[in-house]
C-alpha cells in the first residue's frame, strides 16, 4: 500500500477488521468464548481479590493477611485480553458486564498517581518476596512493569473491540506515571532520581 516500505510490501490488518468465518476455526473460537473464558475467569478470581485488597487499603479499610503476589494480577489481565479479542466474534453483554466489574476493581486498586501493584499498596510485598521493600526497588524481579504491559494489552484490545475506555484510561494513567518515575524522576521514588532500569 501507499507509504509501505519497499522491503515490506505487506500491510497488517487489525484483528477487529477481520471476521472469522472458517468452519474449522470459528466454532473453536465460539467454544473458547462460551467455555474457556468463564473457566479462566473462575481460575483468576484470586487476582481480582488481590486487586480488591489494594482497593480496600486505598479506601482506608484494614486489610489483614493479604498475601504478596508478584504476578497473579497479570494472569487476570491476559484472560481479559483474550476475552476482549473473543468479543470481536460476537458482543456478549454478560461477558462485558464481568469485564466492566473487574475494570472497576482495577481502577479502585490504582493509586492516585497511577501506580498499580497491589503487593506494595497493601505493604505485603517485601524483599523476601522478590519485590523490594518499596515500589521500584527490585524492578528486575518484581514484575511491576511486566504486569502493566499485560494490562496495556488488555486495555487496548477491550477498547478496540468495544469502544469502552475505562481500562484504557487506567493504562494511560499508569504509563504516564511510569514514564515520569523512570525517565524524569519522582520525589516519591528512588530519592527523586530517574530509575532507568529494565525488568528481567
Amino acid at each position: 500500500g501507499a507509504g509501505s516500505p519497499a522491503d515490506y510490501p505487506l500491510k497488517p490488518v487489525s484483528y477487529n477488521d477481520v471476521e472469522m468465518t472458517s468452519d474449522f476455526w470459528r466454532p473453536r473460537l465460539v467454544t473458547q468464548r462460551k467455555t474457556l473464558v468463564p473457566w479462566a475467569f473462575e481460575r483468576t478470581k484470586p487476582g481480582v481479590a488481590h486487586l480488591q485488597a489494594a482497593a480496600d487499603v486505598l479506601k482506608g479499610k484494614q486489610v489483614d493477611k493479604h498475601r504478596a503476589h508478584r504476578f497473579i494480577d497479570s494472569d487476570l489481565y491476559k484472560v481479559m485480553e483474550g476475552a476482549a479479542y473473543l468479543l470481536q466474534l460476537e458482543r456478549d453483554p454478560e461477558l462485558e458486564k464481568k469485564m466492566d466489574e473487574i475494570i472497576a476493581v482495577i481502577g479502585a486498586a490504582q493509586e492516585p498517581n497511577g501506580y498499580l501493584y497491589p503487593s506494595h499498596t497493601t505493604r505485603a510485598g517485601s524483599s523476601k518476596h522478590m519485590m523490594g521493600d518499596k515500589p521500584y526497588t527490585f524492578v528486575v524481579h518484581s514484575h511491576e512493569l511486566y504486569n502493566m504491559g499485560h494490562l496495556y494489552e488488555a486495555a487496548v484490545a477491550y477498547y478496540e473491540t468495544t469502544g469502552k475506555d475505562a481500562l484504557l484510561k487506567i493504562a494511560e494513567k499508569n504509563a504516564q506515571h511510569i514514564n515520569k518515575v523512570f525517565f524524569e524522576g519522582d520525589p516519591k521514588y528512588n530519592d527523586g532520581k530517574p530509575i532507568r532500569q529494565a525488568p528481567g
